[in-house]
């Protein structure tokens, strides 16, 4: 909405369509959004803020699921997040792989 961009969808919302396909809906999300490779923090006041992602390509992360889990991967809509949102034009996104192993 701040963007100005109609039928955009958030990082939640990609969540939550990519979890429909298997029944189900946002009751049913334990945790939000886990923003892996951009600096974000919460300041005093409860207001969030972000930094220019530092990652290179290259650059990755291993987790490990000690139990059935479902994840849903996706780069975050909006690019990098330090843009403001009314700058929708200096907007720059970075494509995200992602590999599943078999431990």
């Amino acid at each position: 909405m701040l963007s100005g961009v109609k039928n955009h969808n958030s990082c939640h919302a990609n969540g939550i369509q990519a979890v429909s396909e298997f029944g189900m809906g946002e009751q049913d999300i334990i945790h939000d959004n886990f923003m892996v490779f951009q600096p974000s923090f919460i300041q005093p006041d409860g207001s969030g803020d972000s930094m220019p992602s530092q990652s290179e390509p290259g650059d990755y992360v291993e987790f490990v699921a000690d139990m059935d889990i479902l994840v849903a991967v996706s780069a975050c809509p909006v690019g990098d997040y330090s843009v403001p949102m009314t700058e929708p034009e200096n907007v720059s996104a970075k494509g995200l792989g992602y590999e599943i192993l078999e431990w």
